[in-house]
């Protein structure tokens, strides 16, 4: 009897490898799941040239996530601005990384429990120190954006927004991202982010397939650990760029930063934009691996880095 029981167990085993190898193999050939239609903006253009992200508008050059910053990269010719957006007590989406103004400002206190007036009154440039050490902005403050006034100054200059709210804040501040974005008629010009997946699930929501977002820090891990199996395939998509680090620390010891993930990537035609890449070295390999942009700190730097490869 027991011969029997290992005999049935033993053909059972085997139908089921036999399965999963069937299947494993149809899932390389299958047509990726959710791609990108038609041109992706966001992919590098040509394919050699990663695009040029200020991040928060280059903190490393000027006080992050303010007008001067926005202004400085604008001047610069930066392909495209990464912002964070945080909701104000009056319902106004402005340009602010932390949930609290002290690490950047002169003031104290969240940004959902002040009004744009309040915030308006601060100098976001007060902790800010250039390379020599100087604090060039103590006495000539640098001030946040309404997102409306980003949209005004400079709506010919795609924008990556970062929802940085979450919870039923994020819920409203992705409700009034979108009307906003519907408002000045920047759908084609912005890429939607958050790490929170809920957040970034209200937006979707709110504006519908029309506006692009890059995947959340859920979407992403799935992407990763169906690119390790090699079924990245039957991932179904959904978004139109995979902003993921270049360091292996800040992505939880998976190296994203190789070939076979920029092409799993491209196959569906999504970008891969990394984050955030400071040093020349990384910059250059990064290139060579063909990344379709380089969130920065530092867009001069990389901008020199992009005309030494260009000559």
């Amino acid at each position: 009897m027991n011969r029997i029981l290992t005999s049935k167990t033993r053909r059972r085993t085997a139908g089921t490898l036999v399965v999963l190898v069937l299947a494993w193999t149809g899932a390389q050939i299958i047509p990726p799941l959710g791609a990108v239609p038609g041109r992706n903006p966001f992919r590098a253009q040509p394919a050699s040239r990663p695009l040029v992200i200020a991040h928060a508008g280059g903190l490393g050059l000027h006080p992050e996530n303010t007008l001067e910053a926005f202004t400085a990269s604008a001047a610069l010719g930066c392909d495209m601005f990464e912002l964070d957006v945080r909701l104000t007590k009056d319902g106004v989406l402005v340009t602010h990384h932390d949930a609290t103004v002290e690490r950047t400002s002169n003031g104290k206190g969240a940004v959902s429990d002040q009004t744009v007036a309040e915030l308006k009154a601060l100098n976001f440039g007060f902790s800010f120190r250039d390379a020599s050490g100087a604090d060039v902005y103590r006495e000539r403050p640098a001030r946040l954006a309404t997102l409306e006034e980003l949209f005004e100054r400079f709506g010919s200059v795609p924008m990556i927004i970062e929802l940085k709210d979450t919870g039923e804040t994020g819920r409203r501040a992705s409700a009034t991202l979108a009307a906003l974005i519907s408002k000045c008629r920047m759908t084609n010009q912005v890429l939607v982010a958050s790490f929170d997946d809920a957040t970034l699930d209200a937006f979707r929501q709110a504006t519908g397939p029309g506006v692009a977002t890059s995947t959340a820090a859920g979407q992403t891990l799935r992407f990763v650990l169906l690119n390790l199996l090699r079924l990245d395939r039957l991932w179904p998509g959904g978004a139109v760029t995979l902003q993921v680090p270049s360091d292996p620390r800040k992505a939880k010891g998976f190296k994203l930063a190789q070939p076979s993930f920029i092409r799993a990537a491209h196959a569906r035609n999504m970008a891969v934009h990394y984050w955030t890449v400071n040093e020349a070295d990384e910059m250059r390999r990064l290139i060579r691996l063909g990344a379709d942009g380089l969130v920065t700190d530092y867009p001069d730097r990389l901008q020199a880095i992009l005309a030494e490869h260009s000559r």
